[in-house]
């Protein structure tokens, strides 16, 4: 308690009118000094209290935008940011976007949940579906432009829409070469992205190396893209796709092909795909019933983006055989289906 004596008294002192009152209305006057600040732990007995008002609450060790929170590892009270840091959600609904082989890319939307760099509010929506275009080759940090002023160096980057906040009207986009969940360097007055889609890039041209159609949470090649050609591995052997499959893809559309020619014997031939070693993910069989007859076996199937590689083998067999293996697509992260 912060609240003083108003008289000190001694043995002999004659106790007045005034002496007394003016001890009774110390306190009467003065009760939060009373009280505050503390000398002890105060015990509410489980008591209800109420009229206390969020906007009453503060705290020293708190900020601007954080929240008190029960820490149940810690066992104590602490100050958060209201939308949880690095994990305030992000998505996009109804995606629509066209990436070409120069340098743009156009994408439309339903809706947008985007996330804001500040702690209140951690994120806003943003309803517009008007188009935008975004050029890689247009310095920034700029809307429809890149998220710096050089050039990228990378061999991927990432699509975003972006917003200056609760009252905007239309959303605008930024690319980038650093995905999700660290985000594009955003350009002045703005302060929220959601992540769209990544497209590989070839900084040597500055120009994007494939045209894709990008539907919801899925970038289609506009022509499938050759991962492996002729494979006549019979050992567990890797097909890199560092270069056709975004390293933050949730999942991989694939189409293999396996070719069996001059079959001189009769039988099965098989090749096994993989995303994981010794574990057959998708198994590809040819049976050949006449000899010397060319047979084949296709097949378009989705696995998870596993190290950005596939792993195949083909059985042991006296026939020639080869796989081919295509990628499709991928799906990006992005909240959409």
């Amino acid at each position: 308690m912060s609240l003083a004596r108003i008289k000190t008294w001694i043995a002999g002192d004659t106790l007045t009118a005034a002496d007394l009152n003016a001890e009774f209305n110390n306190p009467l006057n003065n009760p939060i000094s009373l009280i505050s600040p503390t000398t002890g732990v105060i015990n509410f007995d489980n008591k209800l209290h109420t009229n206390l008002p969020v906007s009453a609450l503060s705290g020293t060790s708190g900020s601007t935008g954080q929240v008190a929170t029960i820490d149940t590892a810690a066992g104590a009270v602490v100050w958060k940011s209201a939308s949880g840091g690095s994990i305030a959600p992000y998505a996009v609904h109804g995606l629509i976007g066209s990436v070409t082989t120069s340098q743009t890319a156009s994408f439309s939307a339903d809706q947008y949940l985007l996330r804001t760099t500040s702690t209140s509010p951690a994120n806003v929506y943003v309803t517009a579906t008007s188009a935008y275009t975004i050029n890689v080759g247009t310095a920034g940090s700029t809307a429809n432009g890149r998220d710096q002023a050089g050039v990228f160096s990378s061999t991927w980057v990432y699509w975003y829409a972006i917003s200056t906040g609760t009252n905007s009207t239309a959303p605008q986009g930024l690319v980038s070469q650093t995905g999700p969940p660290t985000g594009p360097t955003l350009p002045t007055s703005y302060n929220s992205w959601v992540f769209l889609a990544a497209s590989p890039y070839t900084s040597a041209s500055t120009q994007l190396s494939a045209a894709q159609r990008v539907q919801g949470a899925m970038s289609f090649y506009e022509a499938q893209q050759n991962a492996l050609s002729g494979g006549t591995a019979t050992s567990e052997t890797a097909i890199s796709l560092v270069t056709l499959v975004a390293p933050n893809a949730l999942g991989v559309l694939v189409n293999a092909d396996l070719d069996v020619t001059a079959g001189t014997a009769v039988g099965v031939d098989a090749a096994r795909l993989r995303v994981v070693s010794t574990s057959d993910y998708r198994v590809l069989r040819v049976e050949v019933f006449t000899a010397n007859a060319d047979n084949s076996m296709e097949a378009d199937f989705t696995c998870p983006n596993v190290s950005q590689q596939l792993l195949y083998l083909l059985d042991t067999a006296v026939n020639t055989r080869n796989l081919d293996v295509n990628i499709i697509g991928y799906k990006n992260p992005n909240g959409d289906v």
